[in-house]
């Protein structure tokens, strides 16, 4: 199940991946990387069908925590609606209770999944996202790290705005998935030759289940940032964003509800090299 009842703070995830007819892609330059850093926050609350406390997640009301490493993108396959995809490599990924650490390695490191999408930025599916989800990888939590280097963005001028929706699934077998949404509203801010600057700001919506656990799941949020692009080769630069999630699950056979805030601010950097894991 999602583990919510025993580390709320990352017991969300889910979602779809779709079927495919794959041509090989050979690519002979190097994979693009993002180095990047983020913070998150996490308030959870549980209460059972009478509206009691759950004793067992007050432990988990607040906690915090710090992450920071790579991640690589390389071409691995066509698909028929010329949709194509990327194996996402996780590079060394470090946890710390603090800002200024100690810094300890995570299982996430050196992992991978296959982003399939479109060149505009769109992720239709991500396929082999059950190696990420769970004690102690804890990847579901860190779904939106797959919009971080590959965002929707408008061709915009200077002072346009212009609506996106991106949609990411992500799915832990068959009968536990989820699906998220963001509807932004993007302005261009600044271009020249080499770079476009957008800002963005929206809602964020999704909808997932656990059929094991008996359990539905809600998303509700608002997120906002800055994107840098490449303009040569509609390339991201660099992404910061700033993120709060509220999770709802409905346990279905106790009555139980666990409710989670999340709040993420983070900076992905296109980098030149990958640290090892």
């Amino acid at each position: 199940m999602f583990s919510a009842l025993i580390f709320p703070a990352r017991a969300f995830s889910a979602l779809m991946a779709c079927a495919a007819t794959p041509d090989p892609i050979v690519v002979s330059e190097g994979p693009p990387v993002w180095r990047f850093e983020l913070a998150a926050h996490y308030q959870t609350l549980g209460v059972d069908a009478e509206g009691e406390e759950i004793a067992a997640l007050v432990p988990y009301a607040e906690q915090q925590e710090w992450l920071r490493g790579s991640l690589s993108r390389s071409y691995a396959r066509r698909y028929q609606d010329d949709s194509q995809g990327w194996v996402v490599r996780f590079g060394l990924i470090e946890t710390a209770a603090t800002p200024d650490g100690p810094w300890t390695r995570t299982e996430l490191t050196g992992k991978s999944v296959e982003l399939r999408g479109f060149d505009n930025g769109e992720v239709l599916a991500l396929r082999g996202a059950e190696h990420l989800a769970g004690a102690p990888r804890f990847g579901e939590v860190l779904d939106f790290v797959f919009v971080g280097i590959s965002p929707t963005v408008p061709d915009l001028k200077v002072g346009e705005s212009g609506w996106r929706r991106q949609n990411w699934p992500f799915l832990v077998g068959k009968q536990r998935r989820m699906h998220s949404t963001l509807h932004a509203e993007w302005t261009a801010v600044e271009r020249s030759p080499q770079r476009a600057v957008m800002d963005y700001q929206g809602k964020l919506e999704g909808r997932g289940l656990d059929t094991p656990a008996k359990a539905s799941m809600t998303l509700t949020g608002q997120a906002e940032g800055q994107v840098v692009m490449r303009v040569a080769d509609a390339s991201m630069e660099k992404h910061t964003l700033d993120w709060t999630r509220v999770m709802a699950i409905d346990y279905q056979g106790s009555g139980a509800q666990v409710t989670q805030t999340q709040h993420f601010t983070a900076k992905f950097l296109r980098s030149g090299s990958e640290s090892s894991p």
